[in-house]
């Protein structure tokens, strides 16, 4: 049993139960309300503004793309 999930077709009798991987995007959740501080707003408001600067980045990647230009590979996107 890993946090509190078992396999279907186990009981607690026999003692086998599979080992479940843990969800990345749950482990990415964990992580970004951990660093939030537990707030669900600010994790929120977190992503949100990330996802925007990415979208802002790829934007920017392809406009520089379609006028032939190559992107500066050595600047950090952060």
């Amino acid at each position: 049993m890993i946090g509190g999930v078992r396999s279907q077709g186990t009981t607690a009798s026999d003692g086998r139960y599979s080992l479940m991987k843990r969800d990345p995007f749950d482990a990415a959740i964990d992580d970004i309300l951990a660093t939030a501080g537990g707030d669900a707003r600010r994790a929120l408001r977190a992503v949100l503004e990330e996802n925007v600067q990415l979208e802002f980045e790829l934007r920017n990647l392809y406009a520089a793309s379609e006028h032939g230009k190559r992107a500066d590979i050595k600047k950090p996107l952060h």
